[in-house]
């Protein structure tokens, strides 16, 4: 897992500053453009279809996400008998979070990643706090060591279907490669060096930040 979570770095971080420098030899400013310019209108239409595609797939997979989640949560304040009616509760956040959704740039949801980043960072620290924690604790309850003693570590997988199967979702940990070129857009002064400076910023923290995890 981890030597795949650094190929699939290498590739995220050398596939969106090649994509700034083609924006950059072609005065492109949108994925979609760079395909137009390299391949010609059919190519720019192709981009914007893979892009809707994957973009929707990942709205449904948050869709599907967000109800589990908030339910767990308002159960520490509701009592477990009174049942959460999901597909509400799914209605509730989408109309709290609908500004958002009509944003003109990402710009304006700069405030929004920092909060998201500082969240999924304070849940990576919980989670290596809890690890150590019992890790030098002395008090290793009997299911615990049955359990460890029946699923030993595996330190590299003895299947190939299993590294595919685990490859796309180790991507998905860098998954905004078309964001890159509206941030490059947005910069009063996009050299080379502050580009590549930018993404290796952001491919490296979030890959430290999944590693741990």
């Amino acid at each position: 897992g981890s030597l795949l979570m650094v190929i699939a770095a290498i590739v995220t971080e050398r596939a969106m500053y090649l994509l700034c420098l083609c924006a950059r030899m072609t005065g492109a400013t949108s994925y979609g453009e760079v395909g137009k310019a390299a391949f010609g209108k059919p190519m720019e239409y192709f981009v914007s279809l893979l892009l809707f595609v994957i973009l929707q797939f990942a709205l449904v997979a948050y869709m599907v996400l967000l109800p589990d989640i908030w339910t767990a949560v308002l159960h520490l304040w509701i009592p477990d008998e009174y049942k959460i009616d999901k597909t509400f509760l799914l209605l509730i956040i989408i109309i709290i979070m609908s500004p958002f959704f009509v944003q003109d740039t990402l710009y304006a949801l700069r405030f929004n990643c920092y909060v998201s980043f500082g969240s999924v960072s304070m849940l990576c620290l919980a989670l290596c706090y809890r690890a150590l924690v019992s890790t030098i604790s002395s008090e290793v309850t009997t299911e615990v060591a049955k359990e460890k003693e029946e699923v030993p570590l595996k330190s590299w997988s003895n299947s190939a279907d299993d590294i595919l199967f685990a490859f796309p979702i180790i991507t998905l940990s860098f998954l905004g490669i078309f964001n890159v070129l509206p941030i490059q857009n947005s910069l009063r002064d996009p050299t080379k060096g502050r580009i590549q400076l930018i993404i290796d910023g952001a491919i490296g923290s979030s890959f430290v930040l999944m590693l741990l995890f």
